[in-house]
């Protein structure tokens, strides 16, 4: 027993002596005739100087420059090489370099401009669009991009999987059920709510947009279709910084975007404020008809060709302060706050509904439907966080409170005349108006810690505790001149509760062999209370939500990975109250308070090749699928009943492809996804097998010209595909932009054009006995001008970072190598 001991110790005294001797070189690549950051270079550790000498390690240079790479090897010549420069050997041994605490620092590294290669085309190393990281698809948002977006909401458009339909629904890979976050913050609130802030965040003020489909056991379980993180982008200008823009789109409506953002930077503080004002008017082309049959009889309603307008206005303030203590622990805080308005509408035309039967060549009745719903929405957000690292090897302790309160209130103004014929004679006329208001609140207190025994094993831990609570109130008032109807109300609150636990266990077996595994446990308690009638519901469950990811690297060039996830999606407030709402007499709404959660299961094998193409085969099974279903109502044989029901599985397979290739001065940014789905259910609510091959593909070029122009061009195409009880039909959409810069870069003014042709969608549900055709056109062509002027010197940030949710990849070495900066290649490690 005493020797194992003996030896136990004298392993872990040798695991620190190999520690200890590790090296740290670091510094920065400038370009020597601008100052400027020679972004994503090359620092290649060589054995020696000669043409065929092996790699040791090496690194890649950030965006302002900055590199860090360790070694233990403490001989061998370092190399600096990235496209449009001359590649530069800072020293052929770094063992004669001077160190200081097994740190080498080398300061600024100035790379000289290859000559031969500007005389043809200016070259200069460009941000890669797309990449996968892990378990993530990221979007690095470049100018190309923000040139044609005027915010979050419109960017979502272009990141590769991310779908956004007629209604401004948003689905990931076809399956809705998506988490959002905001630098890694769980964000929760109304999807009405959370689209208004997509939608008053500018897209200049975001550095990268996440999708993760298998997210680890760290996060929280939510989400059946996985997560899509907005990383936001600070500044790292030592002293005052910031950015003034002002985006705008032309057509027949009018939408635009001004933003102003300023940062302050020094040894301790990094301090930002920003705020920024839009108005956004769009307009969408509808014709609908809805088949609905009971036995032989068939009732027709046809919704006329109608043009309707939207309108919508935003502004927003964003606070944020981080605070460096030591070098070992910092502090900070958050703060956001969004107002959001949608004002009366008009001049809008009335809805006009023709009613037939079969075979539909008379036109036995219709109705006029007016209806406007102006609303106010306010939103606050705050996060206060204190990180803590507690060793050299990357272990780190984090404790984080985050809140969220939204407040919004919505009038529903509605008129409805009903007719003989086609408008023939007018039979009677109502009118009322609803009112809702709405509080919702969340709280969240996270604690996370990452224990780092090794270079090669970690382990990740943390508990967390979020309550919810929502105040609805519902009051409708009917036409004042009936006495026989009186006002309806429907107050309902509800309160969720979710406390965690979750491990992570990370292990780098080999060079080439790496796995996560990890393992989620939450509580969730729900309670639904109906003060209008006195009905209350309560629901009390737990989930175990395992996560398991397995790595394999093939040679320098090529990776493999295995993943696999569990996850949920609970019901929202909205789903499950049971109120029934009335449109007009043939059209009624309501929730289903008996809802139970969805459950999903997702396997992805993910390939890169040079790091350069990433093939992604996916096979997903989601249970308890909660579909929105029209009905008939009972006893009537033309009025509809919209609610949600569990109606059964839905399972998918599909492969993807992704990648970046550079041809001469054009870099060819591609995604692209097929996919085989099936949708079955056998309740009485929906009968439904559905099976449907989509494809989908995201296409960008970003080309270099002469006069320091910038050309970007994207495009966007889906064919049909199932979401949701509908089958939609094919759509597609083009963009572009040319962009220059002033006045030593501090000025960028693009000139673009976006929606082209105005785009168009089918959508089509049939089930049981209800059927229902829409065609739609929005978002016509429309010009784009983008003016941004940014002042400030560029220099580096030494604020300790927060815990970012992939730490735990970062750590176990996935898809580890060196990008050749514009080329894709890598050179190994």
């Amino acid at each position: 027993m005493k020797k194992i001991y003996s030896l136990t110790i004298a392993a872990l005294v040798f695991v620190q002596v190999a520690v200890a001797q590790e090296t740290v070189i670091k510094g920065r690549v400038l370009d020597k005739t601008t100052g400027e950051a020679a972004a994503f270079s090359n620092v290649m550790l060589m054995a020696d100087t000669t043409s065929d000498a092996n790699l040791i390690t090496g690194a890649v240079s950030d965006l302002d420059g900055n590199f860090q790479l360790k070694t233990s090897v403490h001989k061998g010549a370092l190399k600096i090489q990235s496209v449009g420069y001359l590649p530069l050997w800072v020293t052929t041994d770094i063992a004669s370099l001077p160190t200081k605490n097994n740190v080498i620092n080398l300061g600024d590294i100035l790379l000289e401009q290859n000559q031969t290669v500007l005389n043809e085309v200016t070259v200069t190393a460009l941000r890669k669009r797309y990449a996968m990281d892990g378990d993530k698809i990221v979007m690095n948002v470049d100018d190309g991009v923000t040139a044609t977006s005027a915010n979050v909401f419109e960017m979502l458009k272009k990141v590769p999987g991310v779908m956004v339909d007629n209604n401004e629904n948003i689905s990931l890979n076809g399956k809705s059920g998506i988490l959002f976050q905001f630098n890694g913050r769980d964000m929760r609130m109304p999807a009405d709510a959370m689209k208004s802030i997509l939608k008053s965040i500018p897209a200049n003020s975001v550095a990268k947009i996440e999708t993760i489909t298998n997210p680890s056991a760290k996060y929280e379980a939510e989400g059946t279709a996985g997560i899509i993180n907005i990383v936001m982008g600070g500044s790292s200008a030592e002293g005052f910084s910031g950015t003034v823009s002002s985006w705008n789109g032309i057509s027949d409506v009018f939408r635009t975007f001004n933003n102003a953002s300023l940062q302050y930077v020094n040894d301790k503080w990094t301090l930002s404020a920003n705020g920024g004002l839009g108005i956004f008017n769009s307009l969408m082309e509808t014709e609908a008809r809805q088949y609905l049959w009971q036995g032989a009889d068939t009732t027709l309603m046809h919704l006329q060709p109608i043009a309707e307008h939207n309108k919508f206005r935003t502004g927003n303030i964003n606070l944020s302060a981080d605070y460096k203590i030591d070098s070992n622990n910092s502090a900070g805080a958050t703060f956001s706050y969004n107002r959001n308005r949608t004002p009366i509408v008009e001049d809008d035309p009335s809805r006009v509904f023709h009613i037939s039967r079969y075979p539909y060549s008379d036109v036995l009745s219709s109705y006029a439907f007016d209806n406007d719903q102006p609303s106010t929405d306010n939103n606050y957000m705050g996060n206060v966080y204190f990180n803590h690292r507690t060793d050299t090897l990357g272990s780190q302790l984090s404790v984080s409170f985050d809140f969220n309160h939204n407040s919004s209130r919505m009038a529903s103004i509605n008129s409805t005349r009903y007719y003989t014929g086609i408008l023939d004679s007018l039979l009677r006329s109502e009118s009322n108006t609803d009112s809702t208001l709405n509080h919702y609140s969340t709280y969240a207190l996270k604690f996370d810690m990452v224990k780092q025994f090794s270079k090669n094993i970690g382990l990740e831990y943390g508990l967390k505790s979020r309550l919810s609570s929502v105040d609805n109130d519902f009051r409708s008032y009917a036409d004042k001149d009936d006495p026989l109807l009186s006002p309806i109300t429907n107050h309902l609150k509800y309160k969720e509760n979710v406390n965690a636990a979750y491990v992570n266990l990370s292990h780098h077996v080999t060079d080439k062999l790496s796995y996560r595994a990890g393992l989620r446990f939450e509580h969730t308690y729900t309670y639904v209370e109906q003060l209008s009638n006195d009905m209350d519901t309560a629901n009390n469950y737990f989930d175990l939500f395992p996560n398991v990811s397995l790595s394999y690297r093939l040679g320098d060039m090529h990776s493999l990975s295995l993943t696999y996830s569990y996850r949920i999606t609970r019901p929202d407030y909205n789903s499950l109250n049971p109120f029934i709402t009335k449109m007009n007499d043939f059209s009624f709404s309501s929730g289903n308070i008996g809802l139970l959660p969805e459950y999903s299961h997702q396997v992805d094998l993910n390939v890169s090749l040079f790091y350069m193409f990433f093939i992604t085969a996916s096979y997903g099974y989601v249970n308890n699928e909660i579909n929105n279903i029209t009905v008939a109502m009972p006893g009537s044989d033309n009025i509809t009943i919209q609610k949600p029901f569990n109606t059964g599985y839905q399972q998918f397979a599909s492969l993807s492809l992704s990648g970046m290739v550079p041809v001469g001065p054009v870099e060819w940014t591609f995604w692209m996804r097929g996919m085989y789905n099936q949708a079955k259910s056998d309740s009485p609510e929906l009968l439904l097998n559905v099976e449907r091959f989509s494809f989908m593909t995201w296409q960008s070029i970003a080309v270099k010209l002469p006069w320091e122009l910038k050309l970007s061009a994207n495009g966007f195409y889906m064919s049909g595909m199932y979401q949701q009880g509908m089958e939609m039909g094919d759509i597609y959409m083009f963009g572009g932009a040319l962009t220059r810069k002033f006045l030593k870069n501090a000025l960028q003014v693009s000139i673009g054009v976006n929606n082209i042709p105005q785009r168009k969608m089918k959508v089509e549900a049939n089930y049981n006995n209800y059927r229902m055709q829409t065609s739609m056109m929005w978002d016509k062509p429309y010009l784009t001008l983008n003016l941004q002027y940014s002042f400030g010197k560029t220099a580096s940030n030494n604020t300790l970072k927060k815990l970012r949710s992939d730490d735990m990849d970062d750590r176990k070495g996935e898809g580890g190598g060196i990008q050749q900066p514009g080329t894709g290649t890598v050179m190994g490690q």
